[in-house]
């Protein structure tokens, strides 16, 4: 039985950060189908790409793959009142 290219990285790994890193490209490629890179390729090619983004943002906003334009909703999120926001969430 061999290892697979993922393994020996994760194998080979000289720090935590690189170990973290083999295995959360791993997650994002079998389990989630690439979704985390895709959502960090457009978060940061956006207005947002220095702004942290909270965890109502990424539940209500992020998660939901039919959004056809989830930037513009993280907008409108973001100009909410803050009653109106928890009135959301």
């Amino acid at each position: 039985m061999s290892l697979t290219d993922e393994a020996n990285k994760l194998l080979n790994s000289s720090t935590t950060i690189q170990r973290y890193r083999v295995f959360t490209d791993v997650l994002d490629k079998n389990l989630l189908k690439f979704y985390l890179s895709n959502l960090v390729d457009l978060i940061f090619n956006s207005q947002y790409k220095d702004d942290n983004i909270n965890i109502h943002e990424f539940m209500f906003i992020f998660t939901d793959e039919e959004l056809s334009n989830p930037m513009k909703l993280l907008s409108e999120y973001r100009n909410l009142k803050k009653f109106q926001k928890n009135e959301v969430t």
